[in-house]
Parts: structure tokens; C-alpha cells; sequence
């Protein structure tokens, strides 16, 4: 999933959330919104760091083998946070665990459940999985525009999704 499939789910989840628990914050709002994403900033890394380029190849989903991407990590980081503020733990659990499971079930290689354990990723039914790797199959290279380019059903599903999830969101909460 892109950053912006990730960021629509944890702002439809923090408002369900909200409305549920009877939070109207809007910062809880923001920091749901940006929960949804965390994960994907060991993807920044990957590409700042440890390519230091803003190229993908085959390898890209290897990102997902660092602990932002391990539910155990995720798990223990929304316990302490619940003890310290039920409210805030429990946007924390949903919200990332949204990510976790979306990259789980429809995209990449699936997500490392048993680290730090195991780096192995564990995905199913990986929906998706022909959009995002029909690009590799020449194993070179890419760059972001170019892999936009080629993959023009990316663009479709996961802007049907957002579209889908603000609709929802709009319906809903406003």
C-alpha cells in the first residue's frame, strides 16, 4: 500500500475510534492519521540511508524486515502507552495495526509477524501482489515516476481505495 492508502485508513480509524470513545480532538485525529503511516518509515530509510537514492528494484519490500513493520514491537509500544492513556494506546493499536494488516493481506512479501524472533514476512491472499510486481520482473532499478508509470494499476486501485475510505469518512463523520 502508498503512504496516502495508509494515512486515509488511520484517519477513518481515528474517527471511528473517537466517536466511539467520545474523543472530539483534533489532535487525536492528526496523530491517528499519522499512526497509520508509521510503519512505512523504515521505507524512508531504506531509500535514504541505505541506498541513499530515490530508485526502487526488486528488493524495495525488504523494507518491511525492520521492527516498524513487527506487530510483537507494535504490541508492547501500545501497552505502555495504554497504561500511560487508554485512549492514546488504543488509537496507537488500531491505527498501526491497520497498516500492518493491509500490508499483510494485499501487498509485497506480506510483514515480519514473528520478529525479532524471525525476519521472515508472512503475508496472505496478497491481493495486490500482481500490481506492485509486475514492474520487478525486469530486475532492474526504477525510478518512483517511472514505477508509477508502468504500474498505472497501483494508481487505479489505491486511489479507488482512499476515495472509498474518504467518501466513507465524509458520510460518516461530517
Amino acid at each position: 500500500m502508498l503512504i496516502p492508502t495508509h494515512l486515509a485508513t488511520g484517519y477513518f480509524l481515528s474517527r471511528l475510534l473517537g466517536w466511539y470513545l467520545q474523543v472530539d480532538n483534533t489532535w487525536y485525529f492528526i496523530i491517528g492519521t499519522l499512526l497509520g503511516a508509521l510503519p512505512d518509515l523504515d521505507s524512508l530509510y531504506y531509500l535514504f540511508f541505505k541506498r541513499k537514492k530515490l530508485k526502487l528494484d526488486p528488493s524495495f519490500h525488504k523494507h518491511r524486515q525492520t521492527f516498524l513493520h513487527a506487530p510483537i514491537f507494535h504490541l508492547v509500544v501500545s501497552v505502555v502507552i495504554i497504561l500511560i492513556n487508554f485512549n492514546y494506546g488504543l488509537l496507537y493499536f488500531v491505527c498501526v495495526f491497520s497498516h500492518l494488516l493491509l500490508d499483510t493481506f494485499f501487498i509485497g512479501e506480506g510483514i515480519p509477524w514473528l520478529w525479532p524472533f524471525s525476519k521472515n514476512l508472512y503475508g496472505a491472499f496478497q491481493a495486490l501482489k500482481p500490481f506492485y510486481n509486475k514492474v520487478f520482473k525486469r530486475g532492474k532499478e526504477i525510478g518512483l515516476i517511472e514505477y508509477f508509470v508502468h504500474n498505472p494499476g497501483i494508481i487505479l486501485v489505491e486511489s479507488l481505495q482512499v476515495a472509498v475510505i474518504v467518501l466513507l469518512s465524509i458520510y460518516l463523520f461530517h
